[in-house]
């Protein structure tokens, strides 16, 4: 919360940003440590030290991934693919907003190669996989990721959801080519029926 006589430009790690109808987004105001990284409109969680938690929980669930090859899917500003190269992977990922991509070439500019578009565009077209981290929109993942994720056959799956619903019905696509072997929840949206959901599935 902003102090009486302190104002927004003084607080830090506040990062405010405003979209007019029809406009592009801009910045209006950024406190001193603010995510001054993340260019205006580009999704981040609202609550970042939460969102590294659960990223740095996602990784945990892999198997060593040294020189493996992994595929960070909805990749977003990159955080999850600089992670996954701090721990000696190959990162091949996909994201459709080219600010988000930007962004994250210049926060993690070794060892990834990223594309820009949608998954289901680019899931039969990168090298097979070891393994795969998935975090998609609230709507999860169109029936044709699953099937491609089901035809690449990575030894494991991580998938990040915020929506039960969309989780639910992504895994019963999954059917018996993976079983999930973990699972744990975070209350990343207080009150509300979003929950932040990380499960581990392992190829059948």
């Amino acid at each position: 919360p902003v102090k009486p006589g302190e104002s927004w430009g003084d607080t830090p790690g506040l990062l405010c940003w405003w979209q007019a109808p029809d406009a592009a987004p801009r910045r209006i105001r950024r406190g001193p440590g603010g995510a001054g990284q993340i260019p205006p409109g580009v999704f981040e969680q609202v609550h970042r030290s939460m969102g590294e938690r659960i990223r740095v929980f996602a990784l945990d669930q892999l198997r060593p991934v040294t020189d493996e090859l992994v595929w960070d899917l909805y990749a977003g500003v990159g955080e999850t693919s600089a992670l996954l190269v701090g721990r000696g992977a190959r990162v091949e990922s996909v994201e459709l907003e080219p600010e988000a991509v930007a962004t994250a070439e210049r926060v993690a500019p070794e060892r990834v190669t990223r594309h820009i578009g949608t998954v289901e565009g680019w899931i039969d077209r990168m090298s097979p996989p070891s393994a795969v981290i998935t975090n998609p929109p609230r709507a999860g993942m169109a029936e044709s990721v699953v099937r491609g994720l089901v035809t690449r056959r990575p030894g494991r799956i991580v998938y990040i959801s915020c929506d039960p619903a969309t989780l639910a019905r992504d895994l019963s696509r999954f059917g018996s080519a993976y079983r999930v072997t973990a699972l744990r929840s975070f209350d990343l949206f207080p009150q509300t029926a979003h929950l932040e959901t990380v499960v581990r599935l392992d190829r059948a």
